[in-house]
């Protein structure tokens, strides 16, 4: 499926092409302690459940990138929150341009055994021209390509079961 139109101009887009769009993430906040972290060349991963893993931040800057299905003999499943984005939050909750690297990104591959797309992931990737997305995920978080002004289309999988009305805002997808 392609979306070629992504009008978002405040109102929520309700069940666009028949998936089911949310206003915002259902974020919960879990315990980690410092076992559930490690690097692996260009990716800092965190352990969550049934032996898969986050990537929650890639500090390399290649133009295209890949990101394995496995790191260190774990599944990655998940894209964490601003995991290939240039921005980082502060502790104050502002936005500031932390990894500038991550502005080179112009194409990226998203695994096949990926299930979800966190909040602000590739957000502000103002050279992301190109996104594979797997053919089993099921969710795309807020912002999670927001500001992305160059990328034109994305084929969305036919397992994706929800993800929100902001996840393309500030792109270059039209109608």
């Amino acid at each position: 499926m392609v979306v070629t139109a992504m009008p978002l101009t405040g109102t929520i887009v309700k069940d666009l092409l028949s998936h089911k769009a949310l206003a915002y993430d259902d974020f919960y906040e879990e315990d980690y302690d410092e076992n559930d972290y490690f690097e692996s060349g260009e990716y800092e991963c965190r352990i969550e459940e049934e032996g898969k893993i986050s990537i929650i931040k890639y500090k390399g800057g290649a133009a295209e990138v890949v990101i394995p299905s496995e790191i260190n003999g774990y599944t990655v499943g998940y894209i964490g929150e601003y995991a290939f984005s240039p921005m980082a939050e502060t502790e104050s909750g502002d936005e500031v341009i932390k990894y500038p690297d991550c502005n080179n990104l112009v194409s990226v591959t998203v695994p096949s055994t990926a299930i979800e797309i966190g909040y602000r992931a590739f957000f502000y990737c103002q050279n992301l021209e190109n996104v594979i997305l797997s053919e089993v995920l099921e969710y795309i978080g807020v912002i999670a390509f927001a500001e992305c002004i160059k990328l034109r289309t994305v084929d969305l999988p036919s397992t994706l079961v929800q993800f929100d009305t902001s996840a393309f805002f500030g792109t270059a997808i039209e109608e």
